[in-house]
């Protein structure tokens, strides 16, 4: 438990470093968090705050959906948007644009572990479901984006339809890869920054 808590610090300490700088290189007042309904996002929330004080928060049905600009003004405040999407989620699908992804760099069973629940998008779900697992998902995931193997040897361990399903899906979401704003780089190969097909 003690080991889990300091890996929680150590993430946690270098999320809040990238989001506070990200905030000053806005020239923003703060942090506006969607999706604030998904159980992880508590997590992307605390880390938002750490390193700015407040985080203005949107949930409710489609805030997971909406379209914003990556800064936004509310309230007379000039904020960051920011979206609790995980690793395994911004691979397989594309998601709300946003100034930062605080949880980009963490794969779903991460997230699972250090904030106790993970709720992705349906079709990531089903994918997981597919594939036996989070944890099965995001190993042959960590092998083609962390291992560098080739997909189909880093899919070879998934079943036949959960492995087509996955090169379907990062296929298909490629450019909204390439085009993702600011990742906390905790990985070697981060979306956004380094991980370029």
């Amino acid at each position: 438990m003690t080991d889990d808590r300091g890996r929680r610090d150590r993430i946690g300490r270098v999320i809040t470093g990238v989001i506070k700088q990200a905030v000053a290189d806005a020239r923003a007042d703060g942090v506006l968090l969607l999706a604030a309904e998904r159980p992880e996002s508590p997590l992307a929330r605390a880390w938002c705050e750490a390193a700015v004080g407040k985080a203005w928060v949107i949930s409710g049905a489609g805030s997971d959906a909406l379209t914003v600009p990556v800064t936004v003004t509310h309230a007379g405040q000039r904020l960051l948007v920011a979206h609790p999407a995980s690793k395994t989620t911004l691979l397989l699908m594309p998601v709300p644009a946003a100034g930062v992804y605080p949880l980009g760099d963490l794969y779903g069973s991460e997230l699972l572990a250090l904030a106790g629940e993970w709720q992705p998008p349906d079709s990531v779900r089903e994918l997981a479901a597919l594939a036996g697992g989070a944890e099965a998902l995001d190993g042959a995931l960590r092998r083609w984006a962390e291992e560098r193997r080739p997909l189909p040897e880093a899919l070879g361990v998934l079943s036949q339809p959960a492995a087509d399903g996955v090169r379907l899906a990062l296929d298909a979401n490629r450019y909204a890869r390439s085009s993702a704003h600011l990742v906390p780089k905790l990985t070697s190969r981060t979306v956004g920054i380094d991980l370029r097909e």
